[in-house]
């Protein structure tokens, strides 16, 4: 039988902490309201950078993955825009949706409002 591991739930065998613990003690870098610029993935260097392209959005959400990484949610919209219209939005969802998990609704408003899951490499706070 073949066994699975979920290697976010191994501890380094130096510390005795696993990544998803170690991921859960940080905090997210760019606050809610913040004006980020979106950097692209560079594969020959693996890194990030800007480009003329680069969008600036709002940080309107702090979520994160299932290693417990920050991730972000960026919209065009101010945080406050972004809440009302998600408030609007959800009303009209749940008559759509009765029965479907409140995660599987989030992702829904996520991303017809926001683009979800920017991690802290792949954004730059603009001055």
């Amino acid at each position: 039988m073949t066994k699975i591991f979920i290697t976010h739930h191994i501890p380094d065998p130096d510390t005795g902490v696993t990544p998803y613990q170690e991921n859960s003690k940080r905090e997210h870098k760019y606050p809610i309201g913040s004006v980020v610029k979106c950097l692209e993935y560079d594969a020959t260097t693996d890194t990030y950078k800007e480009t003329k392209t680069s969008l600036r959005l709002y940080v309107v959400d702090h979520t994160r993955d299932c290693d417990q990484e920050p991730l972000y949610t960026l919209s065009h919209n101010t945080p406050e825009e972004f809440k009302e219209k998600e408030a609007t939005l959800n009303n009209c969802i749940v008559q759509f949706t009765n029965g479907l998990s409140t995660t599987f609704k989030g992702i829904i408003l996520n991303h017809l409002l926001g683009l979800s899951g920017y991690s802290e490499d792949s954004l730059e706070l603009c001055e």
